[in-house]
């Protein structure tokens, strides 16, 4: 706390006015006022030669006593590890394979054979057409398979298609079949083909090229199918 002179003139003052009350004087002689003036100035000296609050208070003395923290850092190290070995890929190695698709029927031996149209003798040579029966494993005939003939025949297109068995082919046997192709005989070689299904439109039989001929006692054609052993 600093004190100035005009603060230090009042005390001086105000202290000499209390040891005139006290003296019961009022008035004193030169040497009383000089002594008393002496006092005053030892006061103001004592006063003057006391540190202030801003002196007895050091901020820096303070820090110094503060110890210094150096942080310390340790460095980490990483390694990778590798826990599993590179192993080259595979180049896989394919093969074609092409095995032939064995139907369960095939041509009977003594098949086709081209005869004479017996079935319909009031058209006489004014008939051509297919016919057969499907036999099992057994030599059982097989009733309600589907045939089917496609292909040209002359100058018309060929697209018939029926199930043995039925009442109409029975002059050719049980489970037999017949399709009709048209009035007259006509050659044709390899463009007409026969092929037997399942009821379910699998093919059961391979596409089985046909031979007819422009002759009267050939216009009847019977091809038979058996099952395969």
């Amino acid at each position: 706390m600093k004190i100035n002179l005009k603060t230090i003139t009042k005390i001086q003052v105000i202290l000499l006015a209390f040891l005139l009350l006290l003296s019961g004087c009022h008035l004193m002689d030169e040497d009383r006022i000089l002594e008393n003036e002496q006092t005053l100035e030892g006061f103001n000296e004592s006063i003057q030669g006391e540190p202030t609050i801003a002196q007895q208070y050091s901020p820096t003395s303070d820090l110094t006593s503060i110890p210094s923290i150096t942080p310390s850092v340790t460095e980490l190290t990483y390694t990778p590890t590798t826990s599993q070995t590179d192993t080259p890929a595979l180049t896989p190695t394919y093969t074609l394979s092409v095995s032939p698709i064995v139907l369960p029927f095939k041509v009977q031996s003594d098949s086709p054979a081209n005869i004479q149209n017996f079935a319909h003798p009031q058209e006489g040579c004014n008939w051509s057409g297919v016919a057969g029966q499907v036999f099992d494993e057994t030599g059982n005939a097989v009733k309600r398979v589907v045939v089917l003939i496609q292909g040209r025949y002359g100058n018309k297109n060929i697209d018939s298609i029926t199930l043995t068995g039925l009442k109409t082919a029975e002059k050719y046997g049980p489970g037999g079949y017949e399709i009709y192709l048209g009035d007259q005989p006509i050659s044709t070689n390899g463009t007409l083909s026969i092929q037997l299904f399942d009821l379910d439109a699998n093919p059961i039989s391979n596409v089985i090229p046909l031979i007819t001929y422009d002759d009267c006692s050939k216009n009847l054609l019977i091809i038979n199918f058996v099952f395969q052993q």
